[in-house]
């Protein structure tokens, strides 16, 4: 998986100041919720300048489908978090490849003087932590330049990266306008990023990483403001509803066991927004006029509930 996928988690720190150079602090970690979008042509795209108030507009670009969900969620909600003490912060990260949708909590410890990832637990419970673990140094101002290593207790390959807070000003994307933008800029052995936030509340907004050896743009990520994937979203099929086919072009069957009678029927995307509700015919669902993407499919029979996940090409 590439390093800007979740460059928002090992470098989520900034503050809320409408100053002429922003200064980061560990003061906007607030409630926050995103998607992050790939772009799959990098025609026109360049890094732009570095500097003081400087403007970046890539309103231009054509982005994918969402396949990255970021969501700041309470304590209560991050499975185990009385096994990591030392964390104050907590992250879900759901994330979609292969049309499978996997889920991970992030847990960090952020204090006045820095912001440290110390690890994180996926839907199964099982727990990555570091044994160098990243750490941003607290405040950060314009210019300033920081040296640091990171080391998973999965993987025996030291990190070593340099990280400079190199321009601030206005950056436009397909999602906005936004003005008081910090960039950081992300260099190690195999390749350089650059990563946009906004402030109030601290948000990513793009990156795009540079290989070293071509100088060639190898990833583009732009991110929007979302509802996001809910932590307690179904997300595994339930065993019980027979659906078929999925992936689908355009109509979907489903039954349920001993052919229970189905009230209704409602899918919703991954934002948690409701595209469809159909309580007659439930036997059949058309979905051809759905955009390409994951959907949840809840089917509802009295007092019962079933839910299961389909793809629609």
């Amino acid at each position: 998986m590439k390093k800007n996928y979740f460059a928002f988690v090992l470098l989520l720190s900034a503050g809320c100041f409408a100053l002429a150079q922003p200064v980061v602090t560990s003061a906007s970690f607030q409630d926050f919720s995103v998607r992050a979008h790939s772009v799959s042509n990098f025609t026109g795209i360049t890094v732009g300048n570095a500097g003081a108030n400087q403007t970046w507009n890539y309103s231009l670009v054509v982005t994918d489908p969402p396949f990255i969900y970021l969501k700041s969620i309470p304590e209560s909600a991050a499975p185990a978090h009385s096994q990591i003490p030392e964390a104050n912060y907590f992250i879900s990260v759901s994330s979609i490849f292969d049309n499978i949708i996997y889920q991970n909590f992030s847990y960090v410890k952020i204090t006045s003087s820095s912001y440290e990832p110390l690890g994180t637990i996926n839907s199964a419970g099982d727990f990555e932590g570091y044994i160098d673990t990243p750490l941003v140094p607290l405040p950060l101002s314009y210019t300033n330049s920081f040296v640091d290593s990171e080391q998973l207790t999965s993987d025996p390959i030291l990190s070593v990266s340099t990280s400079t807070y190199d321009a601030y000003g206005s950056l436009t994307t397909p999602y906005g306008t936004f003005t008081n933008v910090v960039r950081i800029k992300d260099e190690d052995d195999v390749s350089t990023s650059y990563s946009w936030y906004k402030f109030d509340p601290y948000t990513p907004l793009m990156s795009i990483e540079v290989s070293n050896g071509t100088g060639q743009i190898t990833d583009v990520i732009i991110w929007e403001n979302s509802p996001g994937l809910a932590t307690n979203q179904v997300i595994a099929a339930d065993s019980k509803i027979s659906i078929f086919p999925n992936p689908t072009n355009d109509i979907l069957s489903l039954k349920l066991p001993n052919n229970i009678a189905i009230d209704k029927i409602t899918i919703t995307d991954l934002t948690g927004k409701t595209v469809k509700e159909q309580s007659q015919n439930t036997e059949v669902i058309h979905v051809e006029n759905l955009p390409s993407g994951i959907y949840i499919l809840q089917a509802t029979s009295g007092n019962d509930s079933f839910e299961t996940k389909f793809v629609k090409q």
